[in-house]
């Protein structure tokens, strides 16, 4: 098995990183799959996140009608397709997916059925990938029973907005629930004091990003202390933090006339992401951030979906199709991208046909070829000795390359998915079933913030949970990544 130690992960990165076709600027270029939609409808369907499977949720209509028709949320999965997920009031309701953990575990709003409905207002699910079922995230009594989860994180904190409406006035505030144990938490400011809020994204480590009134929020984990994140620059009318990485990087859009993205952290502040490229596109709605600081979202004033770096700044990424791809040169038009994984992956919306009356769920995928470099291209990439893994055969992620691993070799003997497409949960099963060896995976790597690890999943989790308890039942936080090179002897950079 491949060790997660940190040389074999950077090593590793700069392989897959020799691999990549890459644009004039740097930036990779991207293959297109059509996700399609559910049947019954439009040909519409609308994404809304992925996860580091490269599986999607969002939402797709089910019955035409001008924009009007019902939708349903939906699962997409690269073996399996599309899944209509239903709703919590059964096939006459209407549901939304917003977000997806690499659990699988996804969240959204869906019609209440009628022991939860609470004024005709929708109400937050969880949908489950084991059962295959979505149930209701709850209510806090204090405020109201209807909300939408709009994030969940690996560890399975769900964050949204609680919509409640009491005689006064209609009220939001933001919520933070854990699944494991069903608590519901107000994060926002008490009922019948202050403006409303809203929690819109949050990452491994707990922390939160949303808003509050015309302000761009931020909530630290565990003690949930705000932090005002503001409005960017005098004249903005408000702002709304919509995303964070496990970095604590936050993208940020004001609002003006038009619209403005930024890049936010706690150290050093705002910074502009400015202009497409081109330097017509101005009004910038940034949407969401990886891991590797990428930021994607739409050109408004273009009708484009962007990419961000901070190496090569925006560009659109209609530019960035590989030429190869079937899709190529049709006139299917990137409008806007809603999610990026850490494989670089990102989830858009395409509209095509006659008046642009196609819109559908596309996904985009970094074009990686098996010999290391573009047809034509004299200059291939070769090293000595075998390949590193992309990442451990316990994870999923990847297509791996089957000469990486004894076990990587032996499963893609039987299953070429898994060295072709993608290494996903079936390929992490077989390490068990073909190669007879026990995966004992951290739900995150131990390098970075998040959820409690498992003493099991590494030695050196082991190693600190044996010191330091309180990374093994409660939170991996900063002290427990920072025990990793004094317990263990392994440097996290």
């Amino acid at each position: 098995m491949t060790s997660k130690i940190l040389v074999v992960l950077v090593l590793s990165s700069l392989v897959a990183s020799l691999c990549v076709v890459t644009a004039d600027a740097g930036m990779p270029l991207y293959t297109l799959t059509d996700l399609g939609d559910l049947p019954g409808g439009e040909d519409r369907s609308l994404p809304a996140a992925l996860n580091d499977a490269g599986q999607v949720v969002g939402v797709s209509w089910i019955e035409p009608g001008l924009g009007g028709g019902a939708r349903h949320a939906f699962f997409w999965d690269p073996r399996l397709g599309m899944t209509d997920l239903g709703t919590l009031a059964g096939p006459l309701g209407e549901s939304y997916a917003k977000d997806i953990n690499n659990r699988g575990q996804a969240v959204g709003w869906s019609t209440c059925n009628p022991a939860q409905n609470v004024e005709g207002n929708p109400c937050g699910f969880l949908w489950d990938p084991k059962t295959s079922t979505m149930t209701w995230l709850g209510e806090i009594p204090e405020v109201a029973a209807t909300r939408h989860g709009e994030a969940i994180n690996d560890g399975g904190e769900v964050v949204g907005t609680v919509i409640g409406t009491p005689a006064s006035a209609t009220i939001s505030r933001a919520f933070l629930l854990n699944t494991h144990t069903a608590e519901i938490t107000n994060i926002g400011y008490p009922v019948g004091t202050h403006p409303n809020s809203a929690a819109l994204g949050i990452n491994s480590g707990g922390e939160i990003v949303g808003y509050e009134g015309q302000q761009a929020m931020y909530w630290a984990p565990l003690t949930l202390e705000r932090i005002e994140i503001g409005i960017p620059r005098p004249g903005d009318e408000r702002a709304r933090a919509n995303d964070i990485n496990d970095r604590g990087e936050v993208v940020v859009t004001s609002s003006t006339p038009g619209r403005r993205s930024y890049l936010w952290t706690v150290k050093d502040g705002f910074l502009d992401l400015g202009s497409s490229n081109d330097g017509q596109g101005t009004s910038i709605d940034a949407r969401a951030i990886n891991n590797r600081g990428w930021v994607v979202g739409s050109i408004v004033d273009l009708g484009r979906a962007f990419l961000w770096t901070p190496e090569d700044g925006l560009v659109d990424l209609n530019d960035l199709i590989h030429p190869a791809d079937p899709l190529s040169g049709t006139d299917l038009v990137l409008d806007g991208a809603m999610d990026i994984n850490d494989r670089g992956q990102i989830v858009v919306e395409g509209i095509s046909g006659i008046s642009g009356n196609v819109r559908r769920a596309y996904l985009l995928t970094p074009h990686i070829f098996s010999d290391g470099f573009e047809s034509g291209d004299s200059s291939a990439w070769s090293s000595s000795g075998p390949p590193f893994c992309d990442h451990d055969p316990c994870e999923v992620g990847a297509a791996l390359d089957p000469q990486c691993d004894p076990c990587v070799t032996q499963i893609c003997a039987v299953d070429d998915y898994c060295c072709t497409v993608m290494w996903d949960r079936t390929c992490v099963d077989q390490v068990a079933s073909v190669c007879g060896q026990i995966c004992h995976s951290c739900d995150h790597f131990f390098c970075e913030t998040g959820s409690a690890l498992d003493p099991q999943c590494h030695s050196c989790v082991e190693q600190i949970c044996s010191v330091d308890d309180f990374c093994c039942t409660v939170l991996w936080d900063r002290d427990c990544v920072d025990a990793v090179p004094s317990v263990c002897g392994l440097t996290c950079d």
